[in-house]
C-alpha cells in the first residue's frame, strides 16, 4: 500500500513539473488545438493526420494545465479554467441532487419542500452556466497564450 502511494506521489510530482516551451519548434508541429468528439474531446499537437493527444477534456479529464505548463501566462489561464470547471461541475451535481429530492415521491415530506428543492435545483443549474462558460473561455485563452509562443 505504501509503495502504491509513493508511486502515485512520484507520478503526480513528475506530471506537475513544467516543461519549457521549445521556441525553435514550428507552429505547425507544436501549437495546440482542441479536437472535439461525440463523447470526449482532446487537446492535440501536430499536423492533421499526425497529431499527438496531449490532454483529455472529458468530464474527469485533466484539462490543459500540463500541456501548457511551459508558458506562465497560459498556465495562469489553465489554472483558472480548472477551478471554474470544478465549481461549475459541483453546482451541477448539487442541482441534480436537489432535482432528485424534488422528483422522488416521498409521502411524509411536505409538498413545499419538493417545490423548494426543484426551484433550488433550477437556480443552481442556471448559476452553473456562466461559471462553465468562463471555464471554457479560460481554457481557450490558455491554449491561445501557449500558441502565441510560436508566432513569428
Amino acid at each position: 500500500m505504501r509503495s502504491l502511494l509513493l508511486l502515485a506521489a512520484l507520478g503526480t510530482a513528475a506530471a506537475a513539473q513544467p516543461v519549457a516551451v521549445d521556441s525553435s519548434c514550428s507552429f505547425t508541429h507544436c501549437a495546440l488545438r482542441i479536437e472535439s468528439g461525440v463523447f470526449r474531446s482532446h487537446v492535440v499537437r501536430g499536423p492533421i493526420g499526425a497529431e499527438e493527444v496531449v490532454a483529455d477534456l472529458g468530464i474527469l479529464g485533466g484539462g490543459v494545465r500540463d500541456a501548457v505548463a511551459g508558458s506562465p501566462a497560459a498556465l495562469a489561464h489553465a489554472e483558472r479554467s480548472r477551478s471554474r470547471y470544478r465549481a461549475g461541475l459541483l453546482l451541477n451535481v448539487a442541482a441534480g441532487l436537489l432535482y432528485t429530492v424534488a422528483l422522488t415521491p416521498l409521502t411524509d415530506v411536505p409538498d413545499g419542500l419538493q417545490v423548494g428543492a426543484a426551484l433550488g435545483g433550477l437556480a443552481l443549474a442556471v448559476a452553473s452556466g456562466p461559471v462553465l462558460v468562463d471555464a471554457h473561455r479560460s481554457r481557450e485563452r490558455a491554449i491561445w497564450e501557449y500558441n502565441r509562443t510560436f508566432a513569428d
